[in-house]
């Protein structure tokens, strides 16, 4: 699995890398960021497959920023 993280507001969006599609630049809708490519959506805090044609999950990060620094782990 990547490690590419996107830290868009807050949240984490990780890169399937199975797939290499771009989903750090998917569309937010709620809790769930859908897949430019394929339009599979992804709930954000699990990494949960929401909408086919996903066919699992994403790795999900914890991302929270301090003192203008943003750190990245894993769940």
């Amino acid at each position: 699995m990547s490690e590419t993280v996107s830290e868009r507001g807050g949240i984490r969006v990780a890169w399937p890398a199975d797939v290499e599609a771009p989903l750090p630049e998917g569309e937010l809708e709620g809790g769930t960021v859908v897949c430019p490519w394929h339009s599979s959506g992804f709930c954000l805090r699990t990494g949960e497959a929401l909408e086919a044609p996903a066919a699992g999950p994403v790795e999900a990060f914890a991302v929270h920023g301090m003192d203008g620094e943003v750190f990245v782990s894993r769940q």
